[in-house]
This record gives C-alpha cells, structure tokens and sequence, in this order.
C-alpha cells in the first residue's frame, strides 16, 4: 500500500521503518498523530512505513519547545513503539528513531535508493532474530569485600604513629578503590564476552542507571541479537553468570525481546533528505 496523495504544504512524512515491500494489511494502523494511518512508500524491494504529521507540529521551534512537555511527547512516543513493534511482528523491519522526518514521497523514495544494498543486507541480518537489553548489577558491598582481600596488605617493620598508620590506612584503601575499578572492569568484559557467544552481535550502552535498591552498583549495560525461540535466549547464560559470580553478587535483568533498534549502525549517519529533526527546513 502506498501513501495515496502527496504530501501538502501542511504535511510532512513520519518515519517508522524499513521494510522488503510487501502486502501488508495496514488499515487501521494509526499513525503518531492518532489520525492518520501508516501507508508504505515503496522502492523496487524495499518499502517505508510512514504517515502524514501537521508541519505546524514538527517545525524545528516547535519540536524544541515539545521536547520539554512529557504531555506531549509521552503518546507519540508510546505511538512510535507501537507501530514499529506492529511491523516487526509480522515481518523483518529496520526500526527508525523516534522523530525521523522526511519532507515528501520523493525523498523517501531517495532514502531507499541511497541506501538500498546496505538496508537489505540489514533485512537480511534481522530475518528471524531479536534484540534483548541487558543490564548487569553487582552487590556493593560483596565487590568492595572481593576488592580488600585481593589487595596486599603494606608491609609494616616497625610500630607506627597514629599520623603515619593514618597516612598508611588512606592510601590502602585509595589502592583497594582503583583494584575494584580494575575488578569491576574486567568482570565487565567477561561477562559481555560470555554473554556474546550466545549471541549473534552485541553493542554495549554508555549509561547505566544505579540500582533502585541503591545497594548494587551498576557494571554494564548492552544489547545483543538473538536468535527467535520460544524461550529468551540469554536466559540460561544469566543464571550461569549469577552463580558463577557469586562472590559479587552479581544480577541479570533482561528485557525484550524488541526490534534491533541497537543494530542500525548503517543509518546512524544522518542521509540527505532525511532527517531526525523538523521537517521544512
């Protein structure tokens, strides 16, 4: 199905994702504004889902000052989930960001001829896989207590000043804090290694949230793409980690499964025409 008029004065294309052009039944299937449905524009094989947006909406002023209202972006946001994860269940798709916008069908159309061999190869890669984020915490204090026994203790050859066993005890503990910042890095490494040959790829976040408990400390957080199955892939590796990582208390938390949004490294660049910002300028 493709968008059935050109795009107005007024409009301009929403962007959802990527897909190989084929009949799918979108009827119904609203878009981020909640009134109007998601066409596709087409390419020789490749498709995008998209839908009209008011330009009025989605000028650069208006979207820096929308950026600040939760009201506003929470449902279009939510909306953007909801359609992405529509196509994904029934066919392969590359996900787009929330707020890739695009000025006209032609455009589009531009988008998917610039691109074409790397998003198929892309489709290709999808084809029956899924993304699962992972988050890694470990105790707090059980890491600190692992970090004091694996760092020697100073060697003493004569009793000490109060002001110089001081001095002794601030620069201990100032080697057992860069030993734990080691420790804990190198943990980190083992267990994405562990957990990527499981996987089909992986990519690590920059950003970890503390634990709600406050009592864990946050070790690494990734994605990895899986194989579909009936059961989460990384499941069994996690619980592996868990024990085997006692002594740090180490805890697993999966999410997903979800289209790879982590997996489109070939359209992070922003294409001419396209753009992850107001349309119109």
């Amino acid at each position: 199905m493709e968008t059935p008029s050109p795009v107005s004065s007024q409009e301009c294309l929403y962007l959802y994702g990527i897909l190989r052009y084929c009949p799918l039944e979108l009827s119904g299937l609203r878009g981020i504004e909640g009134c109007w449905d998601v066409s596709l524009v087409g390419y020789r094989e490749l498709a995008c889902a998209v839908s009209l947006v008011p330009l009025s909406e989605y000028t650069q002023e208006s979207m820096e000052a929308h950026a600040r209202q939760l009201e506003w972006v929470a449902p279009r946001a939510l909306r953007h989930q909801q359609v992405v994860q529509w196509l994904w269940q029934a066919v392969p798709v590359i996900p787009l960001k929330f707020g890739t916008l695009c000025s006209s069908l032609e455009k589009a159309r531009e988008l998917l001829e610039r691109h074409y061999e790397a998003l198929l190869r892309l489709l290709d890669l999808f084809r029956g896989r899924e993304e699962w984020g992972v988050k890694i915490y470990v105790d707090e204090a059980l890491a600190a207590r692992a970090a004091e026994r694996s760092t020697p203790e100073p060697r003493q050859c004569a009793p000490l000043s109060e002001g110089h066993a001081y001095f002794l005890r601030k620069n201990r503990q100032r080697r057992v804090d860069e030993h734990q910042s080691v420790q804990l890095a190198e943990l980190a490494e083992q267990i994405y290694g562990h957990l990527l040959a499981h996987a089909v790829e992986g990519r690590k976040s920059r950003f970890l949230n503390a634990s709600p408990e406050g009592t864990r400390l946050p070790l690494l957080s990734a994605a990895f793409l899986v194989e579909q199955q009936g059961l989460p892939a990384l499941e069994n590796p996690a619980a592996q980690l868990e024990a085997e990582y006692r002594d740090y208390g180490v805890r697993v938390e999966l999410s997903g499964p979800w289209p790879p949004y982590s997996f489109c490294d070939e359209l992070a660049a922003e294409p001419a025409g396209v753009a992850r910002k107001p349309c119109g300028d």
